[in-house]
This record gives C-alpha cells, sequence and structure tokens, in this order.
C-alpha cells in the first residue's frame, strides 16, 4: 500500500475545513439527574435537550462530511481528530437521549398517578350523589 503523505498546507486545508464544520456547540446546560417537579421545568428540559440533540447531530454530520472527502488510506492526525470529536459527541447524544427518557418516563408515571387519583375522586363524588 503506498501511504501519501500530506504537506503542511494540506493539513491545515483539513483541519480549517473540520473546524469550519463542527462549529460552536450549542449546549446550554446539562440535563442532570433532578430536572424540577413541576411541568414546567419538564418541558424546558425536553426543549433544551432536544435541542442539543439537534445540534450534536449537526455536528457529527458534518464531521462525517469531512472525513468523507479524505481517501480511507490517508488517515492523518486531523482525521484521529475528528473522529475523536465524533465519538464525543455521540457520547453526549446516548446520555442526552436515555436523560430525556428517564424523564419521559417520569412524566408518565406522574401522569398515571394523576389519572389515578382524579379517577378515585370521581368515584368519591359519584358514591356520595343519592340514588334518584
Amino acid at each position: 500500500m503506498i501511504r501519501f503523505l500530506m504537506s503542511e498546507s494540506d493539513l491545515r486545508e483539513r483541519l480549517g475545513a473540520l473546524i469550519a464544520a463542527v462549529g460552536q456547540p450549542a449546549i446550554g446546560r446539562p440535563l442532570g439527574a433532578k430536572i424540577g417537579e413541576n411541568a414546567a421545568d419538564a418541558v424546558d428540559a425536553q426543549r433544551v435537550a432536544t435541542a442539543q440533540i439537534d445540534e450534536l447531530l449537526r455536528r457529527v454530520a458534518a464531521i462525517t462530511g469531512v472525513l468523507g472527502k479524505g481517501s480511507g488510506d490517508m488517515w492523518d492526525d486531523v482525521d484521529r481528530l475528528a473522529a475523536q470529536l465524533l465519538l464525543a459527541d455521540l457520547g453526549v447524544v446516548t446520555a442526552t437521549t436515555r436523560a430525556l427518557n428517564e424523564l419521559a418516563a417520569a412524566r408518565l408515571s406522574a401522569a398515571s398517578a394523576e389519572l389515578g387519583s382524579a379517577r378515585a375522586e370521581i368515584d368519591r363524588v359519584v358514591s356520595d350523589v343519592p340514588n334518584v
């Protein structure tokens, strides 16, 4: 296999393309284990997480596009850096998706409990009504 050695200017050009493609991450605040108890906090957390996932997937697509422009036998430091960025962003996407899933499960459980309470209240009210 013939190995192509890139010149310094080629490396700079590829690194510049990688940096331009990646841009700044749009991660506002991390989703912590303790998200507020009220519905507004949960909706806000989901909105933030969705925006984070969208931005990270945009970065993954951009980095993949930059990597795809090179030949497979020409891996260099820029390619390795891009691969590390991809893996880091995919790790954040995975963690954020898990947090959203846990949030959705907690919201579903709370909604189910509220429905059970409402049903019990309806049964109580109906039992208090005299038979006609």
